[in-house]
């Protein structure tokens, strides 16, 4: 037996595990047909997403979309698409993404309750959502039976290596993507043979290709959908990290590549003396963590990161690395620098002598020696900060983190010394000095 024969068994549903799947899917549509019914409105739910076509691993989320007709005002569609995903699960929480919809645990299975609008073409859509019930009935027309298996296979395989799901988090191949490839290329193995020719930029189609730009990583025309990219979510690291996972496996194929080991931290001594001997420096800081979806809390906390490292590299602090984690009620960040302390002074350019502007030049630093370089005036200038743990906790409260985290860091920001980090976040400051990928742990 080969290893995806080994790996398909693991995770693909038995057919009793399969036919409970479907019992709870159909029942969620019986109980939504009925609640429907009860409250006299005009709408109907359908399966969708990787159960309805066959694609689903084991233990799937469950996605019921209750389709309004086209001419219900946007407010109202929203509001009764909550009415009934409240009653059909009443712990539900409301999440949302375009529009608000219901997720909850029904029957032991993750599932998710959306409104949205019933079209008759995926490229005349009314909400993002609405061209979902399109990619289910594409897929399911064109994939054959053999085809759902290489769809499980490259879906843990990406899932294993951490790049699946097209969320915000993640910037991965969306399951929708994943069955695509295998419709184009034909089998899980083909796809990782095809990503060894793949570059960025990368356009396929598997309908009519109308040429619309993109500029994305990987672009997969949407065949219901022309005017979209199916990848546009794929950020350039995981377009990167699949294409070289797909040659490490394609060289030697291992489980772990499907099902990592769960890595152990190591030791503060360890930690210390890899510090010690790169002679560089660990700060942080950690804020509060607001009550905000993935698609939104995501986003911001990238920004962050990057807006920050980008004042360490400014003020001379520069960065080598850098890391976060969301916790459930807080976000940490951790920088890796070059040095902490820097010289009491910084150099200065000023206009060229010629320039108009050189007079008040002089006249604002007339008491500090200068010299002429390439015809400009230079000057070494007092440095407001010397340290980067002080810089750090003076600039964060004027950052611009992203529309939310820029007013919780101002109220709730503390500042994480090396000492706090190897204590506190041991595993976060273990996989940002010690990187490996996760089939090699």
């Amino acid at each position: 037996m080969s290893l995806e024969e080994e790996i398909l068994k693991r995770i693909k549903p038995t057919p009793e595990e399969e036919k409970e799947i479907m019992d709870v899917a159909e029942d969620l549509v019986e109980r939504s047909l009925s609640i429907i019914s009860e409250m006299g409105i005009d709408a109907e739910p359908i399966i969708v997403g990787s159960v309805a076509k066959g694609t689903f691993l084991k233990n799937p989320d469950i996605d019921i979309f209750i389709r309004f007709p086209p001419e219900t005002p946007r407010e109202e569609m929203e509001r009764l698409g909550i009415e009934i995903g409240r009653a059909i699960i009443p712990d539900g929480r409301e999440n949302y993404a375009e529009h608000p919809y219901i997720h909850g645990v029904y029957r032991g299975f993750e599932v998710d309750i959306v409104p949205c609008y019933r079209i008759e073409d995926g490229s005349k859509k009314m909400s993002a959502v609405d061209r979902t019930p399109f990619h289910t009935e594409y897929i399911k027309s064109h994939i054959s039976e053999e085809q759902k298996d290489e769809v499980r296979l490259l879906k843990r395989f990406m899932k294993g290596i951490g790049v699946y799901g097209a969320e915000a988090e993640i910037e991965g191949f969306s399951g929708y993507l994943t069955e695509l490839l295998i419709i184009y290329y034909g089998s899980f193995m083909d796809v990782l043979r095809a990503s060894q020719r793949w570059k960025r930029g990368t356009r396929l189609s598997l309908e009519e290709d109308k040429g619309n730009r993109f500029d994305d990583s990987l672009i997969f025309i949407d065949p219901v959908d022309p005017k979209r990219n199916v990848a546009s979510a794929l950020s350039v690291d995981s377009f990167a990290l699949f294409i070289y996972a797909a040659h490490e496996y394609l060289s030697k194929a291992d489980e772990r590549f499907f099902f990592p080991k769960k890595r152990e931290a190591a030791s503060y001594e360890e930690i210390r003396a890899e510090i010690e001997r790169k002679g560089t420096e660990i700060i942080g800081f950690e804020i509060d963590r607001p009550d905000l979806v993935h698609d939104v809390l995501f986003p911001q906390i990238k920004k962050a990161k990057r807006t920050v490292a980008q004042r360490l590299n400014d003020a001379g602090f520069t960065v080598l690395s850098s890391t976060y984690k969301a916790y459930d009620d807080k976000i940490t960040f951790i920088y890796e620098l070059e040095v902490h302390t820097l010289p009491s002074v910084k150099k200065h350019y000023g206009p060229p002598v010629w320039h108009p502007n050189s007079e008040n030049f002089l006249k604002k630093w007339k008491n500090i020696h200068k010299r002429i370089e390439m015809g400009r005036w230079v000057v070494q200038i007092p440095r407001e900060d010397r340290d980067a743990l002080s810089y750090l906790k003076r600039t964060i409260p004027d950052a611009n983190l992203g529309k939310d985290l820029t007013e919780i860091a101002k109220k709730s920001f503390r500042v994480l010394s090396r000492k706090d980090i190897i204590h506190e976040h041991a595993m976060l400051i273990t996989e940002m000095l010690f990187p490996l990928f996760p089939w090699q742990i």
